[in-house]
């Protein structure tokens, strides 16, 4: 089972090593989704958006055994400064062996967009996933079509690839076919999409 925490607090300095004085950190979780830890992330951020020395990322447990996890820096520029939604393509660097790693991109991703008062970043912890049986996993598309009828099951594909790494990317659609409506929503994962996209309509 897969759980992500959102973790971060109030730091001295914008080195993010030691938490202010008089303060604790915070650790929200787990959560069974990915997409409820980032709302969360998403909450804090905001609410902390004129404190300099805030900082969040999302991190996963590793429930299975000798697994191995990989640090991610994701961020870029918003629309507005609710960062809900992208203005472009979001920025995805790494696999990071070490937190340390990670958080060095993380600070200088967040020096270069210092003066971009739309511009957030975060690092989590994502653990790779494999067939179950010890193998390496199949490559993951870049670009990936996800449809269904509107249930909640159509909603658990969408929380279930948003946790697999995958960003919304464009518009959702909804058409009705013979009779029912049917969604479609596109997804992508923005480190592979310079290798150019490949669609899988499977749902």
């Amino acid at each position: 089972m897969r759980q992500f925490w959102v973790v971060g607090g109030v730091y001295e300095s914008t080195a993010f090593k030691n938490l202010a004085d008089g303060t604790a950190e915070v650790r929200e979780g787990p959560f069974d989704d990915y997409d409820k830890a980032l709302k969360v992330w998403q909450r804090l951020a905001w609410e902390t958006v004129d404190d300099a020395n805030a900082h969040f990322h999302i991190e996963e447990d590793d429930m299975t055994a000798g697994g191995k996890g990989a640090f991610w820096v994701i961020g870029g520029s918003f629309k507005d400064t609710s960062f809900r939604e992208w203005a472009g393509v979001p920025e995805r660097h790494g696999p990071f062996e070490t937190y340390a790693e990670a958080e060095a991109t993380w600070q200088e991703r967040a020096w270069a967009t210092v003066d971009d008062a739309t511009a957030q970043y975060r690092i989590e912890s994502i653990q790779p996933t494999d067939g179950g049986d010890g193998s390496a996993a199949p490559e993951r598309l870049a670009y990936r079509f996800l449809t269904g009828p509107d249930t909640r099951e159509f909603c658990e594909k969408i929380s279930a690839a948003l946790a697999d790494g995958y960003f919304l990317y464009g518009d959702p659609t909804m058409i009705v076919q013979d009779g029912k409506a049917v969604c479609g929503q596109a997804v992508i994962l923005p480190d592979q999409a310079a290798k150019g996209t490949k669609a899988d309509t499977a749902g």
